[in-house]
């Protein structure tokens, strides 16, 4: 496994797979509520994810905002 992430030395792709659909359905939800408490975001609102990762958090936000900027250090 030369030059792959340690993660998916424990992980098959599929399992990995399996996680990122379950994030993303945690993640719409979580988003869902925000905009159900706080309201629907306007085409002037913007929405900055810092931390984005592998991008379910992103993917969810991207669903209910005009401009979404997002980064991974």
């Amino acid at each position: 496994m030369s030059g792959s992430s340690n993660a998916m030395k424990f992980i098959s792709p599929e399992m990995y797979a399996k996680s990122q659909e379950s994030h993303f359905a945690i993640n719409s939800h979580v988003v869902n509520q925000f905009v159900e408490t706080f309201g629907p975001l306007g085409e002037k609102d913007r929405v900055l994810d810092f931390g984005s990762g592998t991008g379910e958090t992103t993917a969810a936000l991207a669903e209910v905002c005009q401009v979404l900027k997002y980064t991974d250090l």
